[in-house]
């Protein structure tokens, strides 16, 4: 890089960005446009220590930054000219603290200190989370500048400073600029379903609602849960269009395709929509009931039909059971044993994991628990004619035998020595009894449902799977049971003639009780 390059290169990055936002980057000339290394952080530093003195002090003045880095600096060799820039900015980021990391980069152009690509990548994050809240976005032109002389200085971005740029020009006019950098993303490591998300509302915000859908489409086919960023940009957008109404049904409609729920602020957006429209909207529990008592609608349960249950079940033997390394840990008399079993085994309506049921108290309890714990669930079942199978361990035939020879002479039982993952198995044995087959395990399986590739044969697993599986609560001294049986209704958006019902959770990653819906009505008030 020539000397007048490398001039108009710090100008460039020292530009005096206006008002709280203001910060300058500075390379270094011996920067390598090949090879781009970021220094990692470490968690603990990150999550106690640095924010320990960072946030417990009044920072006012650029002596009183001088003053904390130097601290930092000499306290902790794992604390390096080369990472406390990027550790600073990250505490602010993860402590909301916006301004006082604006204050900060201000302190680092004053004194004139170069700052490295980690930096610079929390740089475009705090820029983005300080300002994607707001409609008027100042100094966007330094955003973009910045981006482009890191873009002529570097080829290709790494995954991480790629991430980070697209989240800061998304809010911005220049936020086309983020397609070419999530091809680049795709290209090194795949959809990252944050990234997907937060350029999807930048389309919708920009009135680009295909390419928008195109990549929420691309995510769910993907198996990702798009994240809600895109959800409030849609339905801010659906606000001001010409028919909200169809617009939000489109929204209600691919949650469903998907069995995608929202979360709370989702959940929020979409009713505080309908009241502008002066229509009913309220959220709520439903607590076991399948009736809505909102509008009196009661919650419908999607069945699989022969056909999407067959295909489930030869999904889950080539996938789950065969794809599985469950054949690798068992021995081949244990294997021979097991499809000797199967090529005889009865319909059954109950199959139970044994040890899960024993060890839902802990491991660390005598085998009298444990054996009391498999006979009260065994005896649960029989006591409704109930046709029980029990799979477990070899090792489960010393337990007490009041116990046990209950189960043993009340249930069917298939026990192995070796097996350290006994799922793929209970999955076959459930399956190969039937649809309506009870699985009793607190194991939510979702290892498994990763190895299904097509996302329609997913569905249908989790679907299949919430219907049918029973977790254990607790067992009284009596040997009485409870249960967390599975709700009477499926746990998906539907519509009832001009009446939605969406269900929605405490996260994006999913709800515990499965109880929060959104009820919507076309009903005006």
């Amino acid at each position: 890089m020539s000397i007048n390059n490398l001039k108009k290169l710090e100008k460039i990055l020292y530009s005096t960005y206006s008002n709280y936002r203001s910060t300058a980057v500075r390379y270094s000339s011996n920067c390598s446009p090949r090879r781009v290394k970021i220094e990692k952080e470490n968690k603990s530093l990150v999550e106690e220590f640095v924010p320990n003195t960072i946030l417990h002090q009044k920072i006012k003045t650029l002596d009183d930054w001088e003053s904390v880095r130097e601290k930092l600096l000499n306290s902790s060799k794992q604390i390096s000219h080369k990472t406390i820039d990027s550790i600073i900015l990250s505490v602010c980021i993860s402590s909301k603290n916006y301004d006082l990391g604006f204050t900060y980069l201000d302190f680092l152009k004053q004194r004139n200190i170069s700052l490295g690509l980690a930096a610079i990548g929390k740089y475009f994050k705090l820029f983005y989370l300080a300002n994607c809240n707001n409609s008027d976005i100042g100094n966007e032109d330094e955003i973009y500048n910045l981006y482009k002389t890191l873009r002529a200085q570097y080829k290709v971005f790494d995954a991480f400073t790629c991430d980070n740029i697209i989240h800061a020009l998304s809010i911005t006019s220049y936020w086309r600029e983020c397609l070419i950098l999530l091809d680049e993303i795709k290209i090194s490591c795949g959809i990252s379903k944050v990234t997907n998300s937060v350029v999807a509302a930048a389309c919708f915000k920009n009135g680009d609602e295909d390419l928008g859908w195109k990549l929420l489409n691309e995510c769910a086919n993907k198996g990702y849960l798009p994240q809600s960023v895109a959800y409030l940009s849609y339905i801010n957008a659906s606000e001001h269009s010409n028919d909200p109404i169809k617009q939000m049904e489109k929204l209600f409609y691919f949650f469903a395709l998907h069995d995608f729920e929202c979360d709370n602020e989702v959940a929020n957006g979409i009713v505080n929509l309908y009241h502008k429209l002066n229509l009913e909207a309220k959220c709520l529990n439903f607590y076991n009931s399948t009736k809505c008592k909102n509008c009196g609608t009661s919650l419908t349960k999607l069945e699989l039909t022969p056909t999407n249950f067959e295909e489930l079940k030869t999904a889950v033997v080539k996938n789950v059971i065969i794809g599985s390394d469950v054949f690798y840990k068992s021995t081949p008399t244990e294997l021979e044993q097991f499809k000797q079993f199967t090529t005889n085994m009865k319909n059954y309506d109950v199959v139970i994991d044994g040890l899960n049921v024993a060890y839902a108290v802990g491991t660390k309890q005598p085998p009298q628990v444990f054996s009391f714990f498999v006979k009260s669930v065994v005896k649960h079942f029989v006591d409704r004619n109930k046709k029980v199978l029990l799979l477990g361990r070899t090792h489960m035939q010393k337990w007490p035998k009041m116990n046990w020879s209950y189960v043993t002479e009340n249930s069917d039982t298939f026990l192995t020595q070796s097996l350290s993952h006994d799922d793929p198995y209970l999955l076959y044995c459930a399956l190969h009894c039937g649809v309506n087959t009870i699985i009793v395990s607190k194991d939510l399986m979702r290892s498994h449902l990763f190895k299904i590739s097509d996302i329609r044969l997913k569905i249908l697993f989790n679907r299949w799977l919430l219907q049918n599986q029973y977790h254990l609560s607790h067992i009284n001294n009596q040997g009485k049971v409870f249960f967390k049986y599975p709700p009477s209704y499926s746990r998906t958006a539907q519509k009832f003639k001009d009446i939605w019902h969406i269900p929605y959770s405490s996260s994006i990653d999913g709800d515990s009780n499965g109880q929060m819906w959104v009820c919507l009505n076309n009903k005006v008030f």
